[in-house]
């Protein structure tokens, strides 16, 4: 895919955006130089008020083509967002795993260090316990 040009995957097929430019480039150079009103108009003329007609509903076809591939354009600058979101959240999600598990890790080697800490003081506690009862049964 070439650079700065975005992609839009409709339903079986693949539409860029720079297709659409080049669609809009050749209806609007096209129409414009078709469906430009008629300098001879007569509002007598059947022909004429034919001609009129085809021309005016080429003219709302075309806008309703424009606006289409405007519409086209513009969901596919939302993909392009959501895309970039969802990239965005993914780098996010993966720091904030590595983070929950150090802090995880740190957290379980601090509990570590305090049951270890209450053991021994309670070790220590136990034998002074059992020396002074010793001390005080021996004469």
């Amino acid at each position: 895919m070439l650079h700065g040009v975005h992609s839009v995957t409709l339903p079986h097929q693949r539409f860029s955006m720079l297709d659409s430019t080049r669609f809009t480039f050749f209806f609007e150079f096209f129409f414009t130089s078709v469906c430009v009103p008629s300098p001879a108009y007569d509002p007598s003329s059947s022909s004429s008020s034919k001609t009129e007609d085809l021309h005016r509903q080429i003219n709302d076809v075309v806008l309703l083509m424009q606006q289409n591939i405007d519409s086209v354009q513009g969901r596919g600058e939302q993909l392009d967002n959501v895309r970039q979101k969802s990239s965005y959240l993914e780098q996010n999600a993966i720091e904030f795993k590595r983070s929950a598990n150090n802090i995880r890790r740190k957290m379980w080697w601090k509990n570590i260090k305090w049951t270890l800490l209450i053991g021994l003081l309670l070790v220590i506690l136990l034998v002074i316990i059992i020396v002074s009862l010793t001390k005080n049964k021996s004469p």
